[in-house]
């Protein structure tokens, strides 16, 4: 069997993070709702 799976790790300048998700859905970053 494969796994198959990625880690991502992305770092911000933003203060929160509130901050930090407005951020990434305003790059198109998919968020489960």
């Amino acid at each position: 069997t494969n796994t198959l799976g990625m880690n991502i790790t992305i770092v911000t300048s933003a203060l929160n993070d509130e901050e930090g998700k407005a951020l990434l859905e305003l790059m198109g970053a998919p968020f489960k709702k």
